[in-house]
């Protein structure tokens, strides 16, 4: 069993393995079996890796896990890209750049005044992150969550989860509301887990038990897990004057 722990300017890291190889001309480290790699924000474990101390990047394959420390979220993928932060990138980034990997994305929240987890599945063919709370999610992303389930060909998690922009067909079920539109934003009260808003632009439709809505823009507002108000909004056209407006439908009326 090798290990190693390297103190630099900005970063404690420790890597360990069964086995491995160091070449010192271009300061690259190869690691076989039983690879596990921590520093003060992250564990990964892998099958195989290779470590290059210059560039500060670790390419892992094989049964990779990545694991926040912080809040206990885990990647689970084929292959992983891991940039450490340094001088000209301020940031860490993790890069997925196939192999369809899968987030379990874990809150802490407070429901009735009692503290529990709350865990939100995500599931897309690509993945990059940048920091700590910055997910961009691409092709076929499904989510699953408490409050939260959604389709789109573009995700992007931001704020720690607080702000989730769907892109490309974007499909929200909250509750027996459907919300389809080009673009759909979900705002999330993270200290409760609940949704607060979610926001469907361009070519935006609603489908609910009791009445449909086609719209440019709707916004659904909710709380306690259930919608309280909505709002369709017309928009001017682009070609002329005229506008583009909002209609409801029922099986009584249409507005």
């Amino acid at each position: 069993r090798t290990s190693a722990s390297v103190m630099g300017p900005t970063l404690w890291r420790r890597i360990s393995a069964d086995s491995a190889v160091f070449m010192h001309s271009t300061r690259q480290v190869s690691l076989y079996r039983n690879v596990v790699y921590a520093d003060t924000s992250r564990s990964l474990e892998a099958d195989r890796a290779q470590y290059n101390s210059a560039q500060r990047h670790l390419a892992a394959e094989g049964n990779v896990v990545l694991l926040d420390l912080a809040t206990g979220s885990r990647i689970e993928s084929p292959t992983l890209d891991y940039f450490e932060a340094m001088e000209g990138r301020p940031q860490s980034t993790v890069e997925i750049y196939s192999g369809r990997p899968r987030t379990s994305v874990v809150r802490d929240v407070v429901e009735d005044g009692l503290p529990r987890s709350d865990t939100t599945i995500v599931d897309a063919d690509a993945l990059t992150i940048v920091g700590e709370d910055a997910f961009h999610y691409r092709g076929n992303v499904v989510i699953t969550g408490r409050d939260l389930n959604a389709t789109s060909g573009v995700a992007d998690f931001l704020e720690g989860g607080a702000r989730v922009e769907l892109r490309n067909a974007a499909r929200v079920t909250a509750e027996d509301v459907v919300l389809n539109g080009d673009t759909v934003i979900a705002l999330q009260d993270t200290v409760a887990g609940e949704l607060r808003e979610v926001e469907a632009r361009g070519s935006a439709r609603l489908d609910a038990e009791e009445i449909d809505i086609e719209a440019p823009t709707i916004r659904t507002f909710f709380e306690a897990g259930a919608v309280q108000r909505l709002v369709a909004l017309g928009a001017d056209s682009a070609s002329g004057p005229e506008r583009r407006q909002a209609y409801a439908f029922s099986e009584q009326f249409m507005l």
